[in-house]
């Protein structure tokens, strides 16, 4: 059951399931795994969309929504953890960079 919560973190991200990450990565973390390897899993989710979308395709909708559960599942984590991996993750970089992504995909003109 431990590596089970991580891939169902890692599938409920690539489905955009937002509803219930959240509650995934609590049971994550009182599973006793760390906020790395969560981001890792929410990470591994993103990048299955991106290669879904590069070989398959998918609709906008689902990169919307598995991008929101990607940033559901980070903010779960709590700021003050987000910060004090900033230093330690190369996995925060992806958030940042997804982040700046889709603030430009959104931006207002």
């Amino acid at each position: 059951m431990s590596e089970d919560i991580l891939e169902l973190i890692t599938e409920a991200t690539s489905k955009g399931n937002y509803k219930e990450i959240g509650r995934m990565v609590r049971k994550a973390r009182r599973s006793g795994f760390n906020d790395e390897e969560i981001i890792k899993s929410l990470s591994a989710g993103l990048t299955d969309v991106s290669k879904k979308y590069k070989t398959k395709g998918m609709y906008l909708d689902d990169i919307i929504k598995a991008a929101g559960a990607f940033e559901v599942g980070i903010q779960s984590l709590g700021i003050s953890e987000i910060s004090n991996l900033r230093k330690k993750s190369p996995y925060l970089h992806i958030w940042r960079v997804h982040d700046q992504r889709l603030n430009s995909i959104f931006k207002t003109s």
